[in-house]
């Protein structure tokens, strides 16, 4: 489970902290000045920034040459875009889109949204702690609710061939196989190794440990003159 969550843990990290940077410097460097007066976006600058990014695309438009519609065009489906626009704050994530109210958002100026990035470029690392701690609680939860379950599917698959095993038995032999199916997943991440519907191949190798594990236990007929011998 451990070795499941390192992988994600170092992407999460280095993609926010990379995603932060970047679009500070896109901010700071690119995006001419600006205030925010009576909920619109004022600029003496009639330019366009449009910006691609790693992780999707950052523009900005404070006229009525560029809206939400626009930015939905130049953003990839499985990217992020953020638009300053002039009625507010343009959203585009997975072909949805939504706009926030400068009003919601406390943006007055360029400058006070730059101050607000250098705060959070600042913290990143104490919040970014509590997020994967409250990730890896999250996965230990999950992880254990999924072992459970999956030790009652091998308790009633033992029970249906007439195996000597008690529930106990069953959980153990489910944590077995996500252990193998973790240390399976950690490689396949590590290396980069991208494999079409890696979940349900997971599933399916739990599925077959447990089965393999299971009929490997002697059956009540063979287990009982042992104990009649004793």
């Amino acid at each position: 489970m451990c070795l499941a969550f390192i992988p994600t843990a170092y992407l999460v990290t280095t993609v926010s902290k990379t995603l932060l940077s970047d679009v500070h410097q896109v901010i700071k460097n690119d995006f001419p000045e600006f205030t925010v007066k009576d909920g619109k976006l004022q600029s003496d600058s009639k330019k366009a920034v449009v910006e691609s990014l790693d992780q999707g695309v950052l523009a900005f438009n404070a006229s009525n040459d560029m809206d939400e519609d626009s930015l939905s065009q130049v953003t990839p489906v499985n990217k992020v875009g953020v638009g300053f626009f002039k009625e507010g704050i343009a959203l585009e994530y997975f072909g949805t889109s939504q706009t926030i109210p400068y009003s919601m958002a406390n943006i007055t100026s360029k400058a006070d949204l730059v101050k607000t990035l250098d705060t959070a470029i600042s913290s990143s690392s104490y919040v970014m702690t509590l997020v994967l701690i409250f990730m890896f609680i999250l996965l230990i939860v999950i992880t254990l609710i999924k072992v459970f379950f999956y030790g009652l599917f091998a308790f009633f698959l033992g029970k249906s061939g007439r195996k000597t095993i008690s529930y106990l038995d069953a959980v153990r032999i489910s944590a077995f196989s996500w252990t193998l199916m973790t240390v399976f997943t950690f490689i396949a991440e590590t290396l980069n190794i991208s494999i079409s519907y890696l979940s349900e191949f997971n599933i399916l190798i739990t599925i077959v440990i447990m089965f393999l594990a299971v009929k490997r236990i002697p059956t009540d007929d063979q287990s009982l003159p042992q104990s009649q011998e004793k």
